[in-house]
């Protein structure tokens, strides 16, 4: 299951909306959104992705969501 929680992440290269994907393993990813359907069923984005040893990794991935309740993910990097 992954929880979307919204957030402002300010940095200094960078601005704007957020969202925060946590997954049930504890992985944290902080997407900035390019593409977000309302429905829940494609989001595509570049991102940080908020490691847990808290070091910042730039990439561009997408991350697929079969429906609101979500069942799985996948991240292609």
């Amino acid at each position: 299951m992954i929880d979307f929680k919204k957030i402002c992440f300010y940095h200094k290269k960078l601005r704007g909306e957020f969202f925060l994907i946590e997954t049930k393993s504890g992985e944290s990813y902080i997407c900035n959104l390019k593409k977000f359907d309302s429905s829940f069923n494609i989001l595509a984005s570049k991102s940080l992705i908020v490691k847990s040893n808290g070091l910042f990794c730039r990439e561009s991935f997408k991350v697929f969501l079969k429906e609101k309740n979500v069942k799985y993910f996948k991240i292609s990097i």
